[in-house]
């Protein structure tokens, strides 16, 4: 009910509530699997050593960007697409003939 200008006894109508719009998020990732951007990791199969530090950075990966890394078929997946073409061969050899191709299992 609008406020009558000629009876001063009458209460003034509440304020309007202010709508206050918080900034949109960035999200850094969206729902389900996201692909982050990182410097490829090389590995060559030339010598146990490289493939010690191959494991090590992949672990240091693992803990920096943990929130991208939440469970194990995520860092298998991850690693698994980090390798080369021969090694990315013999991965998924390795996981048809063990796993019937199901990458999960692989975990």
């Amino acid at each position: 009910m609008p406020l009558n200008p000629f009876k001063l006894d009458e209460a003034p109508a509440p304020a309007p509530e202010l709508l206050v719009l918080e900034p949109a998020r960035k999200r850094p990732c969206s729902e389900g699997f996201t692909r982050i951007q990182l410097k490829p990791l090389k590995f060559s199969r030339k010598s146990y050593a490289e493939l010690q530090n191959f494991i090590f950075d992949l672990e240091n990966r693992f803990y920096r960007y943990f929130e991208y890394f939440e469970d194990d078929s995520e860092r298998v997946s991850y690693a698994g697409e980090v390798l080369d073409n021969s090694n990315k061969t013999r991965w998924r050899n390795h996981v048809r003939t063990h796993y019937c191709g199901d990458i999960t299992a692989a975990t």
